[in-house]
């Protein structure tokens, strides 16, 4: 019973989890479908906003990632399609009012041009606020464009009546002579029923006729904002010219200088834009080159560059132009120190290994692989030092040993049963520490302690014997063992003749002497130390060929003598110098992890969104914390660039 009620709950369970896991994803495509739908409706920024929550719960749907990635380059089209279009705008309308017909013709190339990009810009994005303000000014553009293209039709001798004339109503509309004015507009309208000027002559000479008061205050106004643009008092001029449109909404020059004005103006608020974020930009390639960053520094100063227009800021070409070598020559120093920091760790491993510090030993030599993971010496003694250590724990029970407390508690009795005298029980106290840690050093001394009290008549024999096995190890200058032999000894028998100057002498070990060394001749011992010089001479000479010797003299007086110590130091100096100048030991790009890549790829997202929103300052920033997190993201660096570029050409923000 109770099994088919635990079966049922399972079961249960695992249609709960299943239908979660159905909900869950009929969350996400619901979310998904709405996010389609109002990108198939161009209102990107609402699809981009579904699409960023999609990967808040499913950081790798490549299906949506393609999606935002889609609407950021509909964007760019766009933003590029709408600025050539401003651009050529105003160079067209400049053109057309050119005398010369080859300026004409070159106006109505470049405004057609204009026309063009603006459609483009126009079909990608025809919910964009900028876009919308601009197709009235297309619209006008494009009836100047026709009206220009049948004045080039017409032939010359009524071109040459329509200039006169032209010429005449100006004359007679400056003098206010109004009807004759009137009528010389109207012949220019027969042959040119399209053309911008007589429409606005026309229309400004029946205005004068009908309604003369009016007409002054408009001529009035038009007169001071013309004198307070041309001393460059723009936002007076504006409100004179907003004072003639309040009067005569159609009244062309007014529209026209308004148009002019508020271009400049906000020319100049870009420009001061740019140059904060020029500002901002240099600061911050300072920073990175002090911290020595260099791609983020170049990327910096060419944002500079690229949203100046490639005018220079302050002396970022300069600044530019030294990066390589200050790269190199913190790559120099870098890899000095580098052999410098892999030198002393495994110095100070190799000192700590010879006063038997195992655990500073084992952390040193880790060190020196954690720099250069070639190095052989490093990983030698790295081996050398674990198996000294395990020893050494076998010998003396570290207090971290799950053990310490029972053979602490085996110790204290073994000794007080030691100096009661009680030599049997204290030897099966000693005996029970050495089952568990046969080479315990402190239980074999006092082992063989109980056993000679018990057997005196033994001790002189088996003292003799240990003694002259320690002179044989000093003879042969294996001190680590002698000395070993000589402290058993004076444990044993602390009277023992001479005990303490053989311990003494067990204690001096020459430099060229390790555990497991030959014994070194006279001979031998002088030729060591006569290659020694010479290769040390060879390396402080410098030079590669002569570094290269001093090797491989080195590397002879390890094979002769394996623990000899400087010349070991040597040997793993150079090679690791000479590995590390030639790139083989140098440490790759850190790896991301998931968590890092999710925040990457959060950021990078995020700074589209922001793209789309025509927060293009945002934008970069976003862009900006994706390279702090992954340096190398190519697709971050490329829209940065693109976007400062864009700034910098069309001044937008």
């Amino acid at each position: 019973m109770k099994l088919k009620i635990a079966t049922i709950i399972l079961l249960m369970a695992s249609l709960v989890y299943v239908s979660d896991r159905s909900s869950y994803s009929e969350s996400i495509d619901e979310m998904n479908r709405k996010a389609h739908n109002l990108y198939e409706d161009k209102k990107y920024n609402q699809a981009i906003a579904l699409w960023l929550d999609i990967l808040t719960m499913e950081p790798d749907n490549q299906r949506v990632m393609q999606k935002i990635e889609e609407v950021y380059e509909i964007k760019q089209k766009k933003d590029l399609a709408y600025q050539k279009s401003r651009l050529d705008y105003h160079l067209s309308k400049m053109k057309l009012k050119e005398d010369k017909e080859e300026e004409i013709e070159k106006g109505i190339s470049i405004g057609w041009n204009s026309i063009g990009n603006y459609r483009i810009a126009f079909r990608l994005d025809p919910n964009d606020s900028d876009i919308k303000e601009m197709r009235e000014r297309m619209a006008a553009l494009e009836k100047e464009i026709l009206a220009a293209q049948e004045a080039l039709r017409l032939s010359r001798e009524i071109k040459m009546k329509i200039q006169q004339w032209r010429f005449i109503a100006r004359d007679q509309l400056d003098k206010n002579d109004f009807d004759n004015s009137l009528k010389n507009w109207e012949e220019i309208l027969d042959y040119l029923p399209r053309d911008t000027e007589a429409i606005e002559g026309k229309r400004t000479c029946l205005l004068a006729i009908e309604n003369r008061i009016k007409f002054e205050k408009i001529r009035g106004y038009l007169a001071k904002g013309k004198e307070l643009f041309d001393v460059q008092q723009y936002k007076s001029a504006r409100n004179e010219y907003t004072m003639v449109i309040s009067l005569d909404e159609r009244n062309r020059e007014a529209n026209d200088y308004i148009e002019k004005i508020d271009e400049m103006l906000e020319e100049k608020m870009l420009l001061e834009i740019r140059l904060q974020q020029a500002e901002n930009l240099y600061k911050s390639g300072v920073e990175q080159l002090g911290a020595n960053n260099f791609d983020q520094a170049r990327d910096d100063f060419e944002s500079i560059l690229s949203l100046l227009k490639n005018r220079d800021y302050k002396d970022t070409k300069q600044k530019l132009a030294m990066i390589e070598v200050l790269r190199k020559e913190y790559e120099l120093k870098e890899r000095q120190r580098r052999v410098q920091m892999i030198d002393e760790y495994f110095q100070e491993g190799l000192i700590a290994f010879n006063d038997s510090r195992y655990n500073i030993a084992i952390a040193k030599f880790d060190k020196t692989l954690s720099l250069d993971k070639e190095n052989r010496y490093a990983r030698e003694y790295l081996d050398k030092s674990i198996q000294a250590l395990k020893q050494k724990q076998e010998e003396v029970v570290d207090e971290n040993s799950p053990y310490f407390q029972v053979v602490n508690a085996l110790i204290v009795s073994g000794k007080e049963l030691y100096l009661a005298g009680r030599y049997t029980e204290s030897t099966k106290k000693w005996e029970r520490i050495l089952r568990l840690f046969p080479k315990n050093r402190l239980a074999r001394e006092y082992s063989l302690k109980c056993y000679y009290r018990m057997n005196p008549d033994k001790l002189d024999s088996f003292s003799n014997n240990l003694f002259e096995s320690g002179q044989k190890l000093l003879a042969g200058r294996k001190y680590k063992d002698a000395l070993d032999k000589f402290l058993l000894l004076k444990s044993v028998n602390e009277r023992y003749p001479n005990i303490d100057e053989y311990v003494a002498r067990s204690k001096i070990v020459p430099e060229d002497v390790g555990p497991g060394d030959t014994p070194l001749a006279a001979v031998d011992r002088q030729e060591i130390e006569r290659k020694y010089r010479a290769a040390m001479a060879l390396y402080q000479r410098g030079g590669k060929q002569n570094i290269e010797e001093s090797l491989a003299m080195f590397r002879w007086i390890v094979q002769k003598s394996p623990n000899n110590v400087k010349a070991v130091i040597n040997v793993n100096k150079i090679e690791a110098q000479l590995r590390i100048n030639k790139g083989g030991a140098a440490t790759g790009l850190a790896q991301l992890t998931p968590e890092m890549r999710r925040k990457a790829q959060r950021h990078y997202y995020n700074g589209i969104s922001y793209y789309a929103s025509n927060k293009f300052k945002k934008a970069i920033d976003e862009w900006q914390k994706v390279l702090i997190i992954d340096p190398g993201n190519v697709k971050a660096k490329n829209n940065i660039r693109k976007t400062m570029a864009f700034l910098g050409r069309y001044g937008n923000e």
